[in-house]
């Protein structure tokens, strides 16, 4: 048909749109030959025959489907599914993902991983509940993606010194808490001691936390 001969042709053009988008070229391979399969079976469900094989139309493709596989990795790594709650999965499972993510994001990297991916917010609302500009907030989340997408755990120690700053022990569980049930504005709160401890690394500080109840209460030692 002359609709693959189209594909076969735009296919090169393609597997480099794809590789700007993983970062690799296995997942680049997989993700161009899904690609073609949906454009053939989107072009060939209309009986008019005018719907024809482009690069736009392969390129939109492919970054729905990308968006698509990311997000079911985010999800495995975090120990819980959107079609089940929170609430049905280990507290085990819950604290393998995070850990999982704790090692490779920073935590503003990750507060904007959690709400993009697992609360699903727009990049413009989650600017607005972490203070950030949305063109940071971009940043961040592409950062995080890059990260979570390599094949092998790697040292990142701009990580580690931000995780320095905070009582990860305190994070991770605040992290829990506003997963399980739900509650993404507990994000704020941690956003904002983020900030706090930001600031007072000016003058030797290390934040810390008392954990009484779903809400943290923060205070300031010296480090």
């Amino acid at each position: 048909m002359l609709i693959h001969k189209e594909l076969e042709d735009l296919y090169p053009k393609l597997k480099y749109v794809c590789l700007s988008m993983t970062g690799n070229s296995w997942d680049a391979e997989d993700l161009a030959h899904d690609s073609m399969l949906k454009a053939i079976k989107f072009c060939q469900k209309d009986p008019s025959g005018k719907r024809e094989a482009s690069l736009p139309l392969l390129t939109t493709i492919a970054r729905n489907h990308w968006i698509d596989q990311l997000r079911k990795r985010s999800r495995e790594a975090i120990g819980q599914t959107m079609e089940e709650p929170s609430r049905e999965k280990t507290l085990e499972q819950l604290l393998s993902g995070l850990d999982t993510l704790m090692e490779r994001l920073t935590p503003k990297q990750l507060l904007v991983f959690v709400l993009k991916e697992i609360f699903e917010y727009r990049l413009s609302d989650i600017a607005i509940s972490l203070q950030l500009n949305e063109t940071a907030v971009k940043s961040l989340l592409y950062r995080a993606r890059r990260k979570l997408n390599e094949n092998e755990p790697a040292e990142i120690p701009a990580a580690s010194q931000e995780w320095d700053l905070v009582d990860a022990d305190w994070f991770q569980r605040q992290l829990l808490v506003a997963i399980r049930l739900e509650q993404p504005e507990l994000l704020r709160k941690l956003a904002l001691s983020l900030r706090t401890a930001n600031q007072a690394n000016q003058s030797p500080v290390r934040l810390s936390s008392h954990i009484g109840s779903n809400s943290p209460s923060l205070h300031l030692r010296a480090a």
